[in-house]
């Protein structure tokens, strides 16, 4: 068979292609997916007899609105850099936010409540699976739909952005924790 051949078979076999959507559409239906499985998982943990902490106190409300900003300008980041021509010096972009999310949780320390959490490091290590592992999956299949120029980069904030996710999920029910140690825990 001839090259020209070979070229014209494939051609005529093609089927146009889907672009990808936009990575902040793309990361604002991983982020709304996420948090109804971190929803769902601490639903879970209170109807098993676990103790759940939902508070606007200051200090607390503040670091978890922190916590989600890390985890979506970490999957926007990380899905943005997986599209070629893209600006890649968004990437700095969710390491500013964590941060600024470390000042806000040593500026704005919460008060441990002894009858709640702290359950321990052995404890957290299946919780913050059980709550990280299902959206990294998540990010990962939606990531690799993408060219990533620097796919360790890439995967770097994807797992900021899920470790954002995993973090909050504990803190909800996890309060013993410092928040700053747990989120480094958990990205090493």
């Amino acid at each position: 068979m001839r090259t020209e051949d070979l070229i014209q078979q494939l051609v005529a076999r093609l089927t146009p292609t889907r672009s990808l959507r936009p990575p902040v559409v793309r990361a604002s239906h991983w982020f709304a997916l996420s948090l109804a499985y971190a929803a769902a998982v601490t639903l879970g943990f209170s109807l098993v007899g676990g103790s759940v902490r939902l508070s606007l106190e200051g200090g607390y409300a503040i670091q978890q609105v922190a916590t989600l900003i890390v985890a979506g300008l970490g999957a926007i980041a990380a899905l943005a850099s997986t599209i070629p021509g893209r600006e890649h010096r968004l990437i700095a972009l969710p390491f500013s936010a964590l941060l600024a999310w470390l000042l806000i949780v040593w500026s704005f320390p919460v008060a441990v409540d002894p009858g709640q959490g702290g359950y321990g490091a052995w404890v957290c290590l299946p919780l913050s699976g059980l709550l990280g592992v299902p959206p990294a999956i998540a990010l990962v299949s939606m990531l690799r739909r993408g060219v990533p120029l620097y796919p360790r980069m890439t995967m770097m904030v994807g797992a900021l952005a899920s470790v954002g996710i995993g973090n909050l999920g504990l803190q909800l029910f996890n309060t013993g924790d410092a928040a700053p140690l747990t989120i480094l825990g958990h990205v090493t």
